[in-house]
């Protein structure tokens, strides 16, 4: 939405940023993480091992690990997703063979369950709505204190509240 993350196009371990009037280039990084997908798997199948993490623990190096991140999925899913909605099959398949998801979006209903029931680990700033705790995290009676930067996660099934922090001084965000 606010394309922020083209601030990092240009970093040597970034492939690419695709925004929101991206259409082909959307096409493209779908069709190359599928496929990515078959190859890893034919990979992981030829070696005798069935995850990406097995794969790695076995001495292979020579796949690397692929992040995507993705700003605002509700956007995503309304612009893009709605006739064909391949990217949750993507992240179902990509986590097994070192293909991993990043999600950030304002509510979680407009993630939903068929996608939460994807992402291993969770991460909450502090939300208004205190049901949205319970969509992240299931039965919970932890709330972090409303204090700005505080949050929770979910590390091995566990939650704990966290604190983050600014790490540049700057009263604006371009100072920061």
């Amino acid at each position: 939405g606010s394309m922020v993350l083209k601030n990092f196009e240009k970093l040597s371990h970034v492939g690419g940023v695709v925004c929101p009037s991206d259409d082909e280039k959307l096409k493209n990084l779908f069709k190359y993480l599928n496929d990515q997908i078959q190859y890893r798997r034919e990979k992981l199948l030829a070696v005798g091992v069935s995850s990406f993490a097995s794969y790695m623990e076995a001495g292979y190096k020579d796949i690397p690990q692929i992040s995507v991140l993705i700003d605002n999925l509700t956007m995503l899913r309304e612009l893009y997703l709605m006739d064909n909605d391949i990217l949750l099959n993507l992240t179902r398949e990509g986590s097994s063979v070192g293909i991993n998801f990043v999600v950030a979006n304002a509510q979680t209903n407009g993630i939903g369950y068929k996608y939460l029931a994807n992402f291993a680990s969770r991460i909450a700033l502090f939300c208004n709505e205190a049901s949205e705790y319970n969509t992240l995290f299931g039965t919970c009676r932890l709330r972090p204190d409303e204090v700005p930067g505080r949050g929770m996660i979910e590390i091995d099934k566990t939650i704990f509240e966290y604190q983050t922090f600014l790490a540049f001084q700057g009263e604006k965000e371009i100072n920061r």
